[in-house]
């Protein structure tokens, strides 16, 4: 990618106690202006929390109690049994393995898992293998009877 010499135009003057951070212009470039690279998201969320307004003369209340409710209700709902929820529903492509196809009688390993968060890959030490495998030898009821 070829980096152009232009001098860069601010579009908005900063107030005294700004910082101004000095852009490349590769980053300019490959996102046109900086202002719109990260706006998507926000605006989004912004959506959403502006649909619960329902006094307009206090809309930060509305927002806040309906956050608040949001967040409760979805916490909640993840400890629910027996109702269906976006959290407890079967995912689009299901791939879940039915009646002891290759798991055996294992339990851990029956156990429908949902993560949170970003995942992350990350190797395990030869000490912490070791650390994972005498747990599970001290502590799955399906192998008490060889422990013995």
């Amino acid at each position: 990618m070829k980096i152009r010499r232009r001098p860069f135009r601010c579009r908005c003057h900063p107030s005294p106690p700004s910082v101004i951070v000095p852009l490349s212009p590769a980053t300019l470039e490959g996102y046109g202006l900086v202002s719109y690279s990260w706006m998507y998201p926000i605006e989004r969320s912004l959506r959403t929390l502006k649909q619960y307004v329902r006094n307009k003369a206090r809309p930060e209340g509305s927002i806040t109690e309906a956050y608040v409710m949001n967040e409760s209700s979805i916490f909640c709902s993840r400890y629910l049994r027996g109702i269906e929820t976006r959290f407890t529903r079967d995912e689009r492509n299901d791939d879940t393995i039915v009646e002891d196809e290759v798991i055996g009688d294992f339990e851990i390993f029956k156990l429908k898992v949902q993560p949170l968060g970003a995942s992350s890959v990350r190797v395990i030490s030869q000490e912490e293998k070791q650390l994972f495998h005498w747990y599970i030898l001290n502590n799955a009821n399906e192998i008490s009877e060889f422990r013995e």
